[in-house]
């Protein structure tokens, strides 16, 4: 994948995917590469980190306390300084699964270093 600082293609370590999208690894720079549906960010691993434990705590919570007026079916959640994603309760658990499950092999990745 083309990674914008260096101009150059970069091979990418697939984490863990599902219907909803993957997270892989940038073998070089070690940046995540988040894809949730059409959603594409790439972010230092300390930051998908705080993405994981946020999904966690939402997770805790039934599902309806954390909609918005707005949007009564679907819940906001910020990925990014300036990015947001909107997701319905399927769409949540789903992509909770998907960061958790990653998070727990980019653990093991972690320490196999």
């Amino acid at each position: 994948m083309f990674h914008p600082k260096n101009k150059k293609m970069h091979t990418h370590k697939i984490i863990h995917q599902n219907e909803t999208g993957n997270v892989a690894l940038c073998e070089k720079c070690e940046h995540i590469h988040l894809e949730i549906g059409t959603f594409l960010a790439v972010m230092p691993i300390t930051q998908f980190k705080l993405i994981v434990k946020d999904f966690k705590q939402r997770n805790k919570i039934p599902f309806h306390y954390l909609c918005s007026e707005n949007k009564p079916d679907q819940m906001v959640i910020q990925t990014t300084k300036n990015t947001f994603i909107t997701l319905d309760e399927n769409e949540f658990e789903s992509t909770f699964e998907l960061l958790d499950r990653a998070n727990h092999h980019l653990e093991i990745f972690e320490l196999l270093k």
